[in-house]
């Protein structure tokens, strides 16, 4: 998790498209730089007068776009070095913008309701796409065609032509609420995914214009969405409750992992670096954060994601269920509550039994009443042992309960787990995993 000295929502991340670094723009108008292997700060600029609200590098790697919501448009080299300036690009905030395959041009989409294609080395508009009843909160360039898709207020999602002007080539329906997010599938180019203010995802096959999937799982409003890199079904959404989906179009009955309380408020934004192997996400609690799924047989889990799925659920946060009688909760780590108090008294009886061994002794509170094997238990009258004695027939038990010497192993101490000298006490029973949560308590490491 990485954040802003200044706290101030994050609008945008973006990764370098050779990966090395990612980049923030903030309601600050500041761009942040970010370390792409160690996640850790590099450095921050001024960028903008008014809040900064989308980013975009080009594919070549050698150009950065950045608007705000003055309605300004803003050139840069990758080590944040300022090339040109477009203050009026727009009249409104700049929701969004796109680079063509190319990098010749790129679009741009404004609260004043238009979509613009702009030629960017003249840094001039080629023309002007207006159609849309509100506000136009996203745009996307398809990954090998001149074909634009935009998202606005008005619920709608339009295809444009960028080679020619007029009205829209197309018009999909299906949200009922306004459009926050629009995303070519980079593989295909066939899907376009969609988010809105109805809580859904839609994925359209645009050469018949019908859904392949409609995704639902948020809770409230979607605000982000990420086409995985290398995997042509994998897509992520980002919720305004702070959760964060990932899922599977060829199966959309639900989400196919879930990060719930992932942030503190909405997340805004997202992006998967190009390798695909970690997702930038970052929103409204000024913090920008960089997800990776567990190694193979990994069983630790980021602490602060489980308290904040835990605040998020209304849920305790505990370890494992194990001999420690640890809290609810999921993956290894420290007991919760519930396990730290478990563990204190799994502690006291540990040390009441090393007592009793050191004494010679091995006390039955160590298994329990009854759960020594037979012969070994202490029954009333002095045990079998006593009772042979009485009788004058030590002769007659075997070795070891009075009747002659001990078998190597038993003699002097009790062998090892039994509680002898040296041997400390038994094993934890099966299922005693190490819980991490809020608790300090440690329980048993599972064997």
């Amino acid at each position: 998790m990485s954040l802003n000295k200044a706290r101030a929502a994050v609008h945008a991340v973006a990764w370098t498209p050779e990966g090395r670094r990612a980049l923030t723009a903030t309601q600050g108008g500041e761009l942040a730089l970010w370390h792409g292997s160690t996640f850790s700060f590099e450095t921050i600029l001024q960028a903008h007068e008014a809040p900064a609200r989308a980013l975009a590098f080009s594919h070549n790697g050698n150009w950065l776009l950045s608007t705000d919501d003055g309605g300004g448009v803003k050139y840069w080299r990758p080590n944040l070095e300022l090339v040109k300036a477009l203050p009026t690009a727009h009249r409104e905030p700049v929701r969004g913008v796109a680079f063509a395959p190319s990098d010749l041009k790129f679009v741009t989409a404004c609260d004043d309701s238009t979509v613009k294609v702009w030629d960017f080395a003249r840094c001039a508009a080629d023309r002007t796409l207006a159609g849309h009843g509100g506000d136009a909160k996203a745009a996307d360039w398809h990954p090998r065609l001149g074909l634009i898709a935009s998202g606005a207020k008005d619920t709608l999602v339009k295809l444009w032509d960028a080679r020619a002007g007029g009205g829209a080539i197309a018009d999909l329906h299906g949200h009922t609420a306004a459009l926050t997010s629009v995303a070519w599938n980079p593989h295909n180019g066939h899907w376009l995914a969609s988010a809105a203010r109805d809580s859904t995802v839609r994925v359209v096959d645009v050469r018949t214009l019908r859904a392949v999937a409609v995704l639902t799982g948020h809770g409230r409003d979607v605000t982000s969405l990420a086409w995985h890199p290398s995997v042509e079904t994998a897509l992520a959404s980002g919720g305004y409750d702070g959760s964060i989906l990932h899922w599977l179009v060829d199966r959309p009955a639900g989400p196919a992992a879930a990060v719930r309380g992932a942030h503190e408020a909405a997340v805004w934004c997202l992006a998967w670096h190009p390798a695909g192997h970690v997702l930038a996400s970052a929103g409204g609690d000024a913090c920008a954060k960089f997800w990776a799924r567990p190694r193979p047989g990994d069983p630790w889990r980021d602490t602060a994601q489980r308290d904040q799925e835990a605040a998020a659920g209304g849920r305790g946060v505990g370890g494992e269920p194990g001999v420690a009688g640890a809290g609810p909760g999921r993956g290894a780590g420290r007991p919760g509550s519930a396990g730290a108090a478990a563990a204190a008294a799994t502690a006291a009886a540990a040390a009441t039994a090393a007592a009793a061994a050191a004494a010679g002794g091995l006390p039955s509170s160590v298994f329990g009443a009854g759960a020594l094997p037979p012969g070994l238990a202490p029954a009333a009258g002095g045990g079998a042992a006593a009772a042979a004695r009485k009788r004058g027939r030590d002769d007659a038990l075997p070795p070891g309960l009075g009747g002659g010497p001990l078998p190597p192993g038993l003699g002097g101490t009790l062998p090892p787990g039994l509680g002898g000298s040296g041997s400390g006490l038994p094993g934890p029973p099966p299922g005693g995993g190490r819980g991490r949560g809020r608790g300090r308590g440690r329980g048993w490491q599972q064997q």
